[in-house]
């Protein structure tokens, strides 16, 4: 990393006596952001295949990380030199429990791509079928293995030495690193992400995903159909589709929960059918259902132009920290949606509003949930496929009308038998729990004769602190009251030592009152009003 420009964090650990002088740079200040994103870039990608991955979950974090390294580590190159065929057919065969040529009629020695956890082979089955040989890395498991302790030390590094490290939750994103690799190891999972989307999007005739074939898959190899197509270039007018494939995704995180969440140009291949494809279901999202209900209403407020319900509806999906503060959050989101206000809604990138107003929580302290990060880049993206498909196609425009079947559905869902039921369990075993918990609070109360009540203040110094200046400016006021009454008094009254005629006591006070008076209405005037 320091190679690359990044010595100070070195530095900020208290490190920087291990960093050759030739590798340190300029301080981060007077490098630009487009210049640093780059070269994190290479340094993730020259670290090897965790790293990379560590860049692709980042790039899904607009709340973490500004917005031009969003925009390179999106560029990251998942692509390292593929290892020898011959280990392929060795774990395939050890996999599928029998040699190639049973289980293939042809299988191609030279890999279609090599990634950072697996490699891709053509192939034919016994059928004619053509079809795509994924193979896990031998040492993917254990690399991964070895890598995540190193990250997630470090993590906590930063964490203990570094402001910032606390405020980003390194070792949160460590967590999640791990939980996605573990699921990408597991080709058992992409298989049933494959089924289930397939099963999902049966109402949608051009949408689909890859045929896959359980015979053929295990935990390390899965085999599924070959798909021929292109990427969606922009030079086409296929509007029926484009609106298809909005539906589809509308369906997938309103109703399902379960979507693809990578939907970048590589991976949306249109055939000369006409059909559309979306391949490499590695990562997916899911949605509860509170989550899917949010984002439903964050849309409707979108067509509304509603800043202040879309605030609203953010904080409930996120987590607000101690410090935030709903009201300037209301206030910045309103802001940003007048921003948009001007603007076409048929220009608008919905994603892209998204992606702001959860940099803008989390500059105000309010964190949200990875899978809705998940969401907010996906929506990006899908957007920027329907143009694709289709110049002039209207994110909103087009799913307005299918909003309310979905709100129907949602609320539908909310109000289920089953849900009732769950509802009325739920309430019953807690009027049948009341009476025992009022027991054993008035129990306590009996046997200690008191109740403590625990309270913690939030910020309640920095609010009294002008009633303070206040307070302090009174008592000086009546200091200064008595001092100049009581020094009148002693003046009067001719006892003690005189000076000039005048009691000397007397006189020292009058001249102390006078200066308090004058401190007095300096620091009056000097406060702000």
């Amino acid at each position: 990393m320091a190679r690359y420009g990044f010595a100070d964090l070195a530095e900020e650990l208290g490190y920087e006596g291990l960093i050759p002088r030739s590798w340190r740079r300029p301080r981060p200040e007077a490098e630009p952001d487009e210049v640093r994103a780059l070269n994190l870039r290479l340094a993730l990608q020259e670290l090897g295949p965790t790293y990379i991955k560590l860049g692709q979950v980042l790039s899904t974090r607009p709340d973490l990380l500004p917005a031009p390294y969003i925009k390179e580590l999106e560029n990251l190159q998942d692509r390292i030199p593929p290892f020898p065929a011959e280990q392929a057919k060795a774990i395939v065969e050890a996999e599928l429990g029998a040699p190639i040529s049973e289980r293939f009629l042809v299988f191609y020695d030279t890999p279609l791509a090599s990634a950072s956890l697996s490699q891709a082979h053509e192939a034919i089955l016994p059928d004619g079928a053509q079809v795509i040989v994924k193979v896990q890395r031998p040492d993917a498991a254990e690399r991964v293995k070895r890598d995540i302790p190193v990250l997630r030390r470090l993590a906590e590094l930063f964490e203990d030495r570094t402001d910032w490290g606390k405020l980003y939750d390194l070792t949160g994103v460590v967590n999640e690193l791990e939980r996605n690799l573990h699921l990408e190891l597991d080709f058992q999972r992409e298989r049933y992400n494959l089924e289930t989307m397939a099963n999902n999007l049966s109402e949608f005739p051009h949408i689909k995903v890859p045929k896959v074939y359980p015979g053929h898959s295990s935990k390390r190899v899965i085999v599924m159909e070959r798909v021929f197509g292109q990427k969606p270039n922009g030079s086409l007018h296929e509007s029926e589709l484009a609106t298809e494939f909005l539906r589809s995704f509308l369906k997938q995180f309103a109703e399902d929960g379960f979507f693809h969440a990578d939907p970048h140009p590589g991976n949306v291949l249109l055939t000369p059918d006409g059909d559309l494809y979306l391949i490499d279901l590695g990562m997916v999202g899911y949605l509860d259902s509170r989550t899917r209900r949010g984002v439903t209403k964050f849309l409707l407020a979108m067509m509304g132009r509603r800043g202040d319900t879309a605030a609203e509806v953010l904080v409930e999906l996120g987590d607000p920290l101690r410090d935030f503060q709903l009201n300037v959050y209301r206030l910045e989101i309103g802001r940003l949606v007048a921003t948009f206000h001007s603007t076409p809604l048929s220009e608008l990138n919905v994603g892209e509003v998204m992606t702001e107003a959860v940099r803008i929580g989390f500059k105000s302290h309010l964190r949200f949930q990875s899978q809705l990060m998940l969401l907010v880049k996906a929506l990006t993206q899908i957007d920027g496929i329907a143009r694709a498909l289709d110049p002039d196609a209207d994110f909103l425009d087009i799913l307005r009308p299918y909003l309310p079947s979905v709100v129907a559905n949602q609320v539908g869902e909310l109000v289920s038998p089953m849900n009732l039921m769950n509802s009325g369990i739920e309430a019953t075993e807690a009027a049948l729990d009341l009476p025992r918990k009022a027991s054993i609070l008035l129990d306590k109360i009996n046997a200690d004769n008191r109740i403590r009540i625990q309270f913690e203040h939030i910020s309640l110094a920095e609010a009294f602190q002008p009633f303070s200046k206040w307070v302090n400016r009174l008592v000086l006021g009546i200091v200064f009251a008595a001092l100049s009454i009581s020094s009148a008094m002693i003046i009067s009254s001719g006892a003690g030592p005189l000076w000039l005629g005048y009691p000397l006591l007397g006189v020292l006070g009058f001249l102390s009152s006078v200066l308090l008076g004058l401190f007095l209405v300096v620091t009056i005037l000097r406060s702000k009003p």
